[in-house]
């Protein structure tokens, strides 16, 4: 057997991620800014009332589209809202959301800060909230953020469009990473309601060049399963392409960095075990032509699973998991190895169902056809969890601005992997 890794470092990539880059920005945007605020709250403190957020910049004007993330105490699983008119969300409103699971921690994304809605940076030294219909309004106040680039830093500006009908993409996450050029630091931000961002490097040495990153699951009439991640200049997460290196200079800001996205598709189905729903099953959507994991997702108690993806042919592989460890390995349609999983087409906002897996069932005989490319032994793969500390390049959302906060985002993020 297997030891099953991949769930214990998979948990809360997110805000693993983003609290990564306020870290690098905590001089810049907190220490300084916060010098007369309220002290961090202890671990200790109990859970406050809550039923909506308000988010308001530094000068009190509220926010409208930050990113606001709910997590269970104990719990992996994170529902996504954006702020609407007033810079409020009404936390009973994001889908999944469910008051048997309070009390809930408050993440926030916006105007180039990544933190918890009392200013902190870490989980334990943030209040959780008790969220309940008709509760008090949560207010988070941002420190100073974006400011023009100066000698020690410097910024990068574009627009995020939806890559079919051209609107403009509200909430979308971008994020800047040294890209291998000398850099200490990294940016991030989220696209305003005409779709246009800023992410700004400061606090470190600064790199020549950066990989950005364009992340969204959000979902929306437009994109119904969300939007696929891509690098700047259209290459998508799921090719085998390196990414366009976008050039960074010290006191100037790099324009015209855009991005246009394609809605996701889905790929669905149930897993079961001789015969019975099977809880707790991992499955991985493989891209064979990148040889990476590009989606991932657990079965729920009557065995389904849902996993959007970018337009594209997938091979789909199921783990049975007990007690932590990989006991055994399916792909579809009941194949046991890699090469014979037969491939899924997934088209741009059309569910893909029916993709189902059965253990404790003998395996189908394998039929002649085109050969899936399995990946060479040692090759380094790429994986993403379901639930976008990470490696670039890495999935997130997009947002719906005719309902904000009734939204449910899949993150993912990318790391090593290899075939069983």
């Amino acid at each position: 057997m297997r030891s099953l890794t991949r769930r214990a470092s998979a948990g809360r990539p997110f805000r693993s991620r983003m609290r990564s880059i306020a870290v690098a920005l905590a001089a810049g945007l907190l220490l300084a800014p916060l010098a007369g605020a309220p002290s961090p709250a202890v671990a200790a403190e109990p859970p406050i009332p809550g039923g909506t957020v308000q988010v308001l910049d530094a000068n009190g004007t509220p926010v409208v589209g930050a990113l606001i993330t709910i997590e269970a105490a104990g719990s992996n699983a994170e529902l996504f809202g954006v702020t609407g008119a007033g810079g409020t969300l009404d936390l009973t409103t994001i889908a999944g959301f469910t008051a048997a699971q309070n009390p809930y921690y408050l993440w926030i994304n916006a105007d180039g800060f990544a933190g918890y809605w009392d200013m902190t940076l870490d989980q334990d030294t943030s209040v959780p909230i008790t969220i309940t219909p008709g509760g008090p309004t949560v207010t988070a106040t941002l420190p100073t953020a974006n400011n023009p680039p100066d000698a020690t830093s410097a910024g990068i500006s574009g627009r995020v469009t939806d890559a079919l009908t051209g609107a403009p993409l509200t909430g979308i996450l971008v994020t800047a990473n040294d890209d291998g050029t000398g850099g200490d630091n990294q940016g991030g931000g989220q696209t305003a309601l005409d779709g246009t961002y800023y992410v700004q490097f400061q606090g470190g040495a600064l790199p020549s060049t950066a990989s950005v990153m364009f992340q969204s699951a959000m979902t929306s009439p437009d994109a119904p399963f969300g939007y696929e991640g891509q690098f700047y200049n259209g290459v998508f997460m799921s090719q085998p392409t390196a990414e366009n290196p976008v050039p960074v200079s010290a006191g100037a800001t790099t324009g015209d960095i855009n991005a246009a996205l394609r809605p996701n598709g889905q790929i669905s189905g149930l897993v079961t075990d001789a015969g019975a729903p099977l809880l707790g099953a991992s499955v991985s959507i493989w891209d064979p032509l990148s040889q990476t994991v590009v989606a991932s997702a657990s079965t729920a108690a009557d065995g389904t699973y849902a996993a959007p993806v970018g337009p594209g042919s997938y091979i789909v592989q199921v783990d049975k998991i007990i007690d932590g460890n990989i006991v055994a390995t399916l792909y579809f349609s009941g194949a046991t190895t890699y090469a014979d999983g037969r491939l899924v087409e997934v088209a741009s906002k059309v569910d893909t169902p029916s993709i189902d897996v059965a253990f404790g069932v003998a395996p189908p005989p394998v039929t002649p056809g085109t050969p899936t490319p399995a990946p060479a032994e040692g090759d380094g793969l790429a994986e993403s969890g379901a639930s976008f500390d990470t490696v670039a390049p890495f999935l997130v959302a997009a947002v719906a601005l005719t309902a904000p906060g009734a939204i449910l985002l899949t993150w993912s993020r990318r790391r090593s992997r290899r075939m069983p």
